[in-house]
């Protein structure tokens, strides 16, 4: 499978600069920051998700049958999978593209210990992320 799909801002607002990936402890799983990442994580899925919808019906359910039992869409390959993505800042106050595309995968795989990919960066007015995802 090869999809591309763009997610818009983010979780609170359409303009908003994507999120960095969040490590946790266990005393701070339900603190606001968790909380926002969790959310932004669904944001992520949800974009995957409906532009799926619209370039493939079929692979969507599958995917959505996913994220329903295990709670991210794409499950786990034996090869290798790519991940590209191109960050559009909508201001200087934005996370690490590194920790971005973290973010993003963990939102979206089951396991990323395969995953490869590159990220890059621009500034606009409106906060996205242009994602592209190559799976064996």
């Amino acid at each position: 499978m090869k999809h591309s799909f763009t997610i818009i801002g983010n979780e609170t607002s359409a303009y908003g600069n994507g999120r960095p990936k969040l490590r946790t402890t266990k005393g701070s799983q339900w603190d606001d920051k968790a909380k926002r990442y969790v959310a932004w994580k669904g944001h992520v899925v949800n974009c995957f998700l409906d532009s799926l919808r619209v370039a493939s019906p079929k692979l969507a359910s599958e995917y959505e049958m996913n994220a329903y039992k295990l709670k991210k869409p794409i499950p786990e390959f034996t090869g290798k999978c790519r991940m590209d993505i191109h960050i559009y800042f909508s201001s200087d106050s934005h996370g690490d593209p590194e920790n971005i595309f973290g973010s993003i995968a963990d939102a979206l795989f089951i396991q990323d210990k395969r995953l490869i990919g590159s990220f890059d960066f621009d500034h606009d007015k409106q906060g996205r992320v242009e994602v592209t995802i190559k799976t064996p």
